[in-house]
């Protein structure tokens, strides 16, 4: 009898009677026949001040139900941002995988809930982590721009942070294929991921500088057949003499400069968590 109504004051956010049950010696992570704790319940139903009382009261904090999920898993699964932050402050399991396989970033991330992704990766939640099944964290955004954003920027910073982006020394090289050759091998995974509103606006800056007409867009294959093509085309100009290469981290970009005698000819390059976008200037098309 104390027991359901432990679980009804846990569903029911009444903090008055949840403590006084526990007082009487109540047990805190007792389970329901879908083997959720009180602490589970609570965060289902968003009661953050129950939360917070049995977490501070012993609760177990990574108890999973019978589905596997957290209560962590819960409050992004539910959008109760305020227990999502009580959970990850006392520690709570960011990694967890339920019955489908997502971690709690990754429900956020299909949930589409922004100011939620942004708690769990400033707690360090991964952002290059899979499903337990395969799916990646790029396929849950699928071309939301904002969530996009967020993602590229935190996957950046951790890859960064993991030593994974390769360095770069600037290349110069005659021939169009070994300039091609470098750039999709060697310098674009240097480089680190920008967001698709961040290049279409720099673009648009280039549209000035360098009369800069198209964007392309793709994926690598396609970019890789668009540049190939315009190099080929520049090597045969008149004049041209070297292809240099290089990587700039800070504007998340790379490049290629084709030299000539008296000027150059700009291409350049930026990634997102799935597409690579080029542009050069009015010779580039």
């Amino acid at each position: 009898m104390l027991w359901g109504n432990l679980i009804d004051a846990a569903k029911n956010g009444d903090l008055e009677k949840m403590t006084a049950l526990v007082e009487k010696g109540n047990a805190v992570d007792g389970r329901t026949k879908e083997g959720r704790t009180p602490l589970i319940q609570a965060t289902v139903h968003g009661h953050v001040d129950v939360v917070k009382f049995l977490i501070g009261r012993g609760a177990d904090i990574n108890a999973e139900d019978n589905e596997g999920e957290t209560a962590l898993s819960w409050a992004v699964i539910e959008g109760h941002t305020d227990v999502v932050t009580a959970l990850v402050d006392a520690g709570a399991d960011k990694e967890v995988r339920g019955k489908l396989g997502f971690t709690p970033l990754m429900v956020a991330v299909i949930k589409r809930r922004v100011e939620i992704m942004r708690i769990l990766l400033a707690a360090g939640a991964d952002p290059l982590a899979n499903s337990r099944y395969g799916t990646t964290m790029e396929q849950c955004v699928e071309g939301n721009p904002e969530l996009l954003e967020v993602l590229a920027s935190a996957t950046t910073k951790q890859r960064e942070a993991d030593g994974k982006l390769p360095e770069f020394e600037t290349v110069s090289t005659p021939s169009s294929e070994v300039a091609l050759s470098v750039l999709f091998e060697k310098a674009l995974p240097a480089t680190p991921l920008q967001t698709e509103p961040s290049i279409r606006a720099e673009h648009d800056d280039l549209k000035r500088s360098w009369g800069s007409p198209n964007l392309c867009t793709g994926d690598e294959c396609d970019i890789r057949r668009v540049v190939d093509r315009n190099l080929c085309r520049i090597a045969e100009e008149p004049g041209f003499r070297v292809f240099d290469l290089s990587v700039d981290k800070q504007n998340r970009s790379a490049q290629v400069n084709a030299i000539f005698r008296d000027t150059f000819v700009p291409v350049r390059l930026w990634r997102t968590t799935n597409k690579v976008f080029a542009c050069g200037n009015s010779l580039f098309g």
